[in-house]
């Protein structure tokens, strides 16, 4: 995953150590903002897991008026 870190607004290189993410931080309040960007495959995975899911959806609601019309005699 491509992301920026910003400390006090200003972009910084994070060193990483161990998996983990350090970022050089003043003595007080400070401000981190770290911001991602989706790529292109992500965007496709995201809508077909959006179809799919309606998809089920509607299976499942068409199979329970099916099964509820079967009962009435």
């Amino acid at each position: 995953i491509k992301y920026e870190v910003y400390v006090n607004n200003k972009k910084i290189m994070p060193n990483y150590s161990l998996g983990l993410l350090r970022v050089p931080l003043n003595k007080g309040i400070n401000t981190l903002n770290i911001i991602s960007k989706a790529q292109l495959s992500e965007y496709i995975f995201f809508v077909i897991s959006i179809i799919s899911t309606i998809m089920i959806i509607l299976t499942l609601i068409m199979k329970k008026e099916i099964f509820d019309k079967k009962e009435v005699p």
